[in-house]
């Protein structure tokens, strides 16, 4: 396991579709967001996640919207093109949690 002090550790739905895009330098993106819902339930966010290249392609073809997942990344500072700052996490490592049958 990869270590690095920024870490973040987040459990959620996949709770938009997952947007492929180019990126400047001829890479590719994907972005979604995440629902967080709070232990008590009383409480629920969304959280935006970024994937890059090769894994970000491999991501939207094998996950869908609501799928449970566990991502492990780090948190990072973007701007959007009206400058505008936001937090957003830099997903390392994404896994489907898959309920226990019964």
């Amino acid at each position: 396991m990869e270590l690095y002090v920024n870490k973040m550790v987040l459990q959620g739905f996949i709770a938009s579709n997952l947007n492929v895009e180019p990126t400047k330098n001829g890479g590719k993106r994907c972005y979604f967001d995440i629902k967080i819902i709070s232990a008590d339930r009383k409480k629920i966010e969304y959280i935006p996640i970024t994937l890059w290249n090769a894994y970000a392609v491999q991501f939207a073809e094998n996950f869908n919207k609501g799928d449970n997942v566990l991502i492990e990344g780090e948190l990072m500072r973007n701007s959007s093109a009206d400058g505008r700052k936001y937090l957003v996490i830099n997903a390392k490592v994404v896994r489907l949690i898959i309920p226990k049958e019964k």
